[in-house]
């Protein structure tokens, strides 16, 4: 399972295959020449939103920042070789990129802290399930509605209003969240 040092090499290479400086990789992205230091530097966390604007600007997949590897048609991917990336926003949900955006799926498990919350509420066009693998989970829609969703229970919905996650429980709770890539 890559690192955040292994995954920075990556971008390093990537930003060097198109000849690309840091200071014009900062202005593509809007991030600062330090920050992007940091990054190739394996010194800080990647997020998935970070690796989704990297993704776009060098005309890559996620797995191929991630892994190295192209996409491909068929994937298997054991437990212990998920990799792990930090939520913005949120330093107690994590989750583990399965697909990129390349597929018409995007699949994710997320675990959740003790009475935690996805501090960010995403929006985005197509639809979205989550499934609550272990424990109970809230699903929050539009800011307004919650669903309480136990072991086993499964919510379907448009993902083009705010929807976000919360744990209201004192005990870890993991989720599928299976949807149109953003």
């Amino acid at each position: 399972m890559p690192n955040n040092a292994t995954i920075g090499k990556r971008i390093r290479s990537h930003r060097q295959r198109l000849k690309m400086t840091l200071d014009e990789l900062a202005e593509k992205t809007g991030f600062s020449k330090s920050y992007i230091s940091q990054i190739e530097n394996g010194k800080i966390n990647i997020t998935v939103s970070l690796l989704k604007k990297l993704s776009l600007v060098f005309n890559v997949t996620l797995p191929e920042i991630i892994d190295g590897d192209s996409s491909k048609d068929i994937f298997q991917i054991k437990k212990a070789d998920r990799k792990w990336i930090y939520v913005e926003d949120s330093a107690s949900a994590k989750q583990a990129l399965i697909f990129d955006d390349q597929n018409s799926l995007s699949v994710w498990t997320m675990v959740l802290d003790p009475y935690s919350k996805v501090k960010n509420t995403l929006v985005h066009s197509g639809e979205e399930l989550t499934l609550v693998l272990r424990g109970k989970v809230n699903v929050h829609i539009n800011e307004e509605e919650v669903y309480e969703l136990n072991k086993g229970d499964m919510l379907f919905y448009s993902s083009e209003g705010f929807h976000t996650w919360s744990n209201p429980t004192d005990a870890q709770v993991e989720i599928l969240i299976v949807g149109t890539p953003i």
